[in-house]
């Protein structure tokens, strides 16, 4: 394993915003990839035919959130 220390310095309010703005960074990519998988199996259902209520739910889901 491959461990990395990594020291920050600056205000607790600098600090913090830091940490904020890192969480809504990570919640644009966890969109982002939702949107993007959810893209890719709605076309292999496509594809393939594997539509039914259920799973065009679970896309719909997917794919809003």
């Amino acid at each position: 394993m491959i461990f990395m220390k990594i020291e920050i310095s600056g205000s607790p309010k600098e600090i913090a915003e830091l940490a904020l703005n890192m969480q809504v960074q990570q919640e644009k990519r966890d969109v982002s990839s939702k949107l993007v998988i959810g893209v890719i199996m709605k076309k292999f259902c496509d594809d393939f035919g594997l539509h039914d209520e259920e799973i065009d739910a679970l896309l719909k889901k997917i794919i809003k959130e």
